[in-house]
C-alpha cells in the first residue's frame, strides 16, 4: 500500500504543475471566496514559511485544527506536509469539546481554528485567516515528508468516550487517482471525503465548500 505521506507529497506536486500549466484554473470556490491553482500554491507556500519561520513547526510536530470543513484547512495541512510536520483534525464536535484534554495529552505544538471558532485552553492557538492573512518575511519551506511517518492523525470516539488516536493511510492500492470535482458539505478530513478531495486536486478540477 502507498504511504499516505506520498499521495499527499504526490498530489501537492500535481497540485503545483497545474498551478504552472494552468495558473488560473479554478482550485475551489466557497461562500467568501474563489480561489485559482496559483493562488492556492501561494497561500500554501506562505502558510508554510509562517508556521516554520514563525510559529516554530519542526518536521514531526502534532498541530491540531479545531473546526470544521473551512477551505483554508486545506491550505494548512498542504501547509504542514511540506514542514513535515502533522495535522490532527477536531472536526467532530464531541472531541472539539473535550479538545484541551486531547491537545495537552497527545503534546500538540499549537492550534489553528476557524476565524468564528473558540480558541483551546493550554496551547497557542490561532485563526485559520492569520496562517495567509498577511506576507511573511520568512522563505517558503518544503522539507520531504517521511513515508513512514502518516501526515494526518485522525481521533475516533470508542464506545467509553474517551478519545484515541488513529493514525491511518487514507490511500487505497491504486496510489493517487485523479477526479474533476468534488463538494465538501461538511467535515473536509472525513475518511471518505479527504481521499477525493486529493483526487480532485491531482486532477486539476474544483473543489466546491458547501458548508
Amino acid at each position: 500500500m502507498t504511504s499516505y505521506p506520498t499521495i499527499s507529497r504526490d498530489a501537492y506536486q500535481a497540485l503545483c504543475r497545474h498551478a504552472r500549466s494552468q495558473p488560473d484554473a479554478i482550485a475551489y470556490t466557497s461562500r467568501f471566496r474563489i480561489a485559482t491553482y496559483r493562488k492556492l500554491r501561494n497561500r500554501i507556500e506562505r502558510a508554510a514559511a509562517r508556521l516554520h519561520g514563525e510559529w516554530g513547526v519542526r518536521p514531526g510536530d502534532l498541530v491540531a485544527y479545531v473546526g470544521c470543513g473551512h477551505p483554508d484547512a486545506l491550505v494548512l495541512y498542504f501547509g504542514l506536509v511540506c514542514c513535515g510536520a502533522r495535522l490532527l483534525p477536531l472536526e467532530d464536535a464531541s472531541l472539539q469539546f473535550d479538545s484541551a484534554r486531547i491537545l495537552a495529552e497527545l503534546g500538540v505544538r499549537l492550534a489553528l481554528i476557524d476565524d468564528d471558532g473558540v480558541a483551546p485552553e493550554g496551547v497557542a492557538s490561532y485563526t485559520l485567516s492569520t496562517l495567509i492573512g498577511s506576507v511573511t518575511t520568512h522563505p517558503a519551506l518544503q522539507v520531504s515528508p517521511d513515508p513512514c511517518v502518516p501526515s494526518l492523525a485522525r481521533m475516533a470516539a470508542p464506545s467509553d468516550a474517551v478519545p484515541l488516536l488513529q493514525e491511518s493511510s487514507l490511500a487505497d492500492e491504486t496510489g493517487l487517482a485523479t477526479m474533476q470535482q468534488c463538494e465538501v458539505r461538511g467535515a473536509l478530513f472525513d475518511a471518505a471525503m479527504f481521499p477525493q478531495v486529493l483526487a480532485t486536486l491531482a486532477g486539476g478540477g474544483v473543489i466546491g465548500f458547501l458548508g
